[in-house]
């Protein structure tokens, strides 16, 4: 059985502004001085909100099943749910079945003139806010992974560090397609094109979730299983310097801190049943390639691929703008090879 992956990324930022006034008052030596109150200045930031969200409308068990992992192990370790937007999972769709039925992969779409991005794309479904998207194309020869790809591209988008960002950011909707077609040529050797096209949203005028200034998040964190085991492609690489084809990495562990701090790792030990695993140098603002994480990440991943069905302990040392913290927690890796 031959498998191709194809992943592309596309980075997003959502900052919202908030400002106050300042008051004061005259006075003369006379008269008693009026006690001057500081302004009220608003949070541009709600808090995290790990409730389990609204029941979605998803009538396709694969498509309940993504939903329910995503929001799973976005509040398993304290990200936030998701509510479920019917607008992006349209705007999800278009994008999707586009992807099939051009065999092309990545964020935009040229059909004669213009070409269509992301925004473009939920602007014409109706949604009105910031968008983040993340893609899954694949290719295989057999039709029953038709019924399990959407939940395993969920799982090896979560492997890939960029992906894994959008995935676990601060916005709080989503939706999203998976669609399939068959690739074959003339009825022969059977191909079937498959493409996972997820979007998270921030309606306008709503406030994005965000951790408080102590929190230290982690994906994975205590509580999850059935990770992938190993990475072997991104776009862009994390590690353009290594053939991920030929020689994956593990898991990535993610680190988060709010937006407004700075995130220092010290030191980390992920160690599996044989002993420590090998890590390679931890990725921050200072030395990632792409410049897409910021000063509040950091990202650990092992040099080697992690073993399947396997448990893995993690310890991380580090400050949290300038405080120190310790974060330990067990997650389990699912299996090694095969849609699950």
């Amino acid at each position: 059985m031959k498998n191709s992956f194809k992943l592309s990324i596309i980075a997003f930022a959502s900052i919202l502004a908030a400002c106050g006034g300042g008051g004061g008052s005259d006075s003369t030596s006379n008269s008693t001085p009026t006690p001057v109150v500081p302004p009220v200045v608003e949070s541009p930031y709600a808090a995290i909100d790990n409730s389990q969200p609204p029941v979605p409308t998803y009538t396709n068990p694969d498509e309940l099943a993504v939903f329910n992992r995503l929001n799973h192990d976005r509040i398993t370790c304290g990200f936030g749910s998701l509510k479920q937007s019917t607008l992006l999972d349209a705007a999800a769709k278009g994008h999707a079945t586009y992807l099939v039925n051009t065999g092309s992969t990545g964020h935009e779409e040229v059909i004669g003139s213009p070409t269509y991005s992301i925004q473009d794309r939920a602007k014409l479904a109706g949604y009105k806010g910031s968008v983040g998207e993340v893609v899954n194309s694949m290719y295989y020869d057999d039709e029953s992974y038709n019924n399990k790809f959407q939940l395993y591209s969920l799982k090896k988008l979560f492997a890939a560090p960029y992906h894994a960002y959008v995935m676990l950011n601060s916005h709080t909707e989503v939706g999203f397609s998976g669609q399939f077609k068959d690739s074959s040529i003339n009825g022969q050797n059977s191909w079937f094109s498959s493409a996972l096209v997820l979007n998270t949203g921030l309606p306008t005028g709503k406030k994005s979730q965000m951790p408080s200034v102590d929190d230290v998040l982690t994906y994975p964190c205590q509580g999850i299983t059935n990770t992938a085991t190993s990475l072997y492609t991104e776009t862009p690489s994390p590690f353009p310097n290594r053939d991920l084809g030929l020689n994956p990495v593990g898991q990535s562990i993610y680190v988060y801190v709010n937006p407004l701090n700075t995130l220092t790792v010290k030191n980390a030990t992920v160690t599996g049943p044989t002993g420590s695993v090998a890590l390679l140098p931890f990725m921050t603002k200072q030395n990632d390639p792409n410049n897409k994480i910021w000063t509040n990440k950091v990202i650990i991943t092992p040099d080697v691929p992690l073993k399947g069905n396997t448990d893995y302990s993690v310890v991380i040392n580090g400050t949290n703008n300038g405080i120190d913290f310790t974060k330990s927690f067990t997650f389990k890796t699912g299996n090694e090879f095969g849609m699950d």
